[in-house]
């Protein structure tokens, strides 16, 4: 079992990486299994760019080697399918369906079980939701009463319904999850507490959807650094909804800086289109580039329209005529709109609310916490 501390990743990820380039004489197996373990050193440490290529080297050559391992078969393709939702590639809906074919093909169940919890979310991502519920209620009735299991899989009950805007389906479902936190699995747990917190959002519950994820929040800073994208997207989204621009900004700064050296596309995409929306409300002279940045990133992407509703895409397209992007380089054309969103939530912060006052969301979750809570700073998005 691998020590998951960041040091003692770091060391593993550098370990794998001397001993690739090395050219050490291995069997086919050995260096698949050691590309396999490189692709997951890359993503827990947010290197997402550096996934795909070892997890592809792992399955040819554990292929050649006639590896019948279904759970680590199953892992490296869920691991690519993830990979590409990270990157906001639309090309990962039908490399999931592959995965999936594959999975059932070689008829381990609990490897299967694993992969439609996961590929839920990606059906769920780009608005497939009547397939991800069916993805899950398969996963569900294989999995069973196993609880560590169900936790993964439960924690999907919980997102799948905040993008398909029934909060209340998402709170009923989590409740099971967080009765019990420390059963749970950190992975798990972070998502359900992130997407209570949207769902509470949803509802117009501000301060229960602050307190959920800030204590997302806090695991993600002592554990799981990267689930922090989609978190403080749903920070940001929270504040969107209660009307407060200032500690929308901080929240969406930290999204597309993470999403800027994590590679974590997915998440800033929606950033982008979160401040084009703001800084069209706010009249600021930045507003119809950076609409027209957020219709370019979700023609390149396909993602729904998600958190933002449908017709205000539809009102941007009325509006603006969009680039013909045809031979554009894909990768770099999704990184130019973050890097404008970015500056511009960077430029505009000192206009709104107090200078160098610690992010908002951070100080309604240490009022809700108590006096205790005062003397950590753990939960400040903004980085």
């Amino acid at each position: 079992m691998l020590d998951r501390s960041p040091g003692s990743l770091e060391t593993a990820w550098r370990f794998t990486q001397l001993t690739l380039r090395s050219g050490s004489e291995l069997s086919n197996l050995a260096h698949g299994r050691l590309h396999h373990l490189a692709g997951r050193l890359a993503y827990v440490l947010d290197r997402f760019h550096e996934v795909r290529p070892h997890l592809e080297a792992a399955r040819d050559l554990l292929s050649a080697a006639n590896d019948d391992d279904g759970a680590r078969l199953a892992d490296i393709d869920t691991g690519l399918v993830t990979t590409m939702e990270t990157l906001a590639d639309p090309a990962g809906v039908p490399a999931a369906e592959a995965a999936l074919a594959a999975a059932e093909a070689r008829g381990d169940t609990h490897a299967l079980a694993v992969m439609l919890a996961d590929l839920a979310n990606i059906f769920c991502e780009w608005g497939r939701t009547d397939e991800a519920y069916a993805m899950l209620r398969r996963a569900q009735a294989i999995s069973g009463d196993g609880f560590t299991l169900g936790a993964h899989v439960l924690a999907r009950t919980v997102n799948i319904p905040v993008h398909a805007g029934d909060p209340r389906r998402a709170l009923a479902n989590g409740r099971s999850i967080l009765a019990q936190p420390e059963t749970v699995v950190p992975n798990a747990l972070i998502e359900v507490f992130v997407y209570s917190g949207w769902a509470y959002a949803q509802l117009g519950d501000f301060a229960a959807a602050r307190e959920h994820i800030g204590r997302g929040l806090d695991l993600v800073r002592s554990a799981r650094p990267f689930h922090e994208g989609y978190a403080q997207l749903a920070a940001a989204d929270t504040e969107r909804r209660a009307d407060r621009p200032a500690a929308e900004r901080r929240c969406l700064r930290a999204c597309l800086r993470f999403g800027l050296t994590s590679l974590d596309l997915r998440s800033a995409v929606r950033a982008v289109w979160l401040s084009a929306l703001l800084a069209e409300q706010q009249r600021y002279a930045d507003a119809a580039q950076l609409v027209h940045a957020s219709l370019v990133t979700r023609q390149l992407t396909g993602l729904p329209a998600w958190p933002l509703d449908e017709t205000v895409f539809e009102r941007w397209r009325a509006d603006l005529q969009l680039t013909d992007q045809t031979g554009a380089d894909r990768h770099e054309t999704l990184i130019e709109p973050i890097e404008q969103a970015l500056t511009f939530v960077e430029q505009h912060l000192s206009q709104i609310g107090q200078p160098g006052c610690r992010d908002q969301l951070t100080l309604d979750c240490l009022s809700r916490a108590g006096p205790e809570a005062n003397s950590s700073t753990s939960r400040t998005p903004s980085a």
